[in-house]
């Protein structure tokens, strides 16, 4: 019966802030199921695994960072479903392959930072759209 209670909370959860929290582990899918999320903020953690591409399906977020962990994989080319993602932040975890252009898909992106990961491959000339402020190195 708790158990229930909590998911009823759950979905009217709109930010997740749990930075510098010395989380360990992987991103979990489930995350997906809060629908109306529009932050996430896991920065300067010890977060490992891959950034899962049911993240594709979180169409209220609007925030997503984070840097600072321990990410590895490709990012997932699903980051370009977001319709309403602002601002993404990438950086200093180990992604590897090539920057997805989805993700400058959307018209909302104002700031996309993806600096010191393992990324190769050329920069999408999607990314020289004037109203984004982004960092790779």
């Amino acid at each position: 019966m708790i158990v229930s209670h909590y998911n009823v909370f759950l979905c009217f959860v709109e930010n997740l802030n749990l930075v510098e929290k010395h989380l360990e582990g992987t991103i979990p899918t489930e995350i997906t199921k809060l629908k109306n999320l529009h932050t996430i903020r896991l920065f300067t953690n010890d977060l490992t695994g891959y950034l899962p591409s049911t993240i594709g399906l979180m169409r209220s977020l609007e925030i997503l960072l984070l840097n600072e962990n321990n990410l590895s994989g490709t990012i997932p080319n699903e980051i370009g479903n977001l319709s309403r993602l602002k601002f993404l932040s990438l950086r200093k975890n180990q992604f590897k392959g090539t920057i997805p252009s989805e993700i400058f898909s959307n018209q909302e992106l104002e700031a996309f930072d993806c600096a010191n990961n393992k990324l190769t491959g050329t920069i999408p000339s999607e990314i020289g759209q004037p109203d984004i402020m982004w960092l790779c190195k």
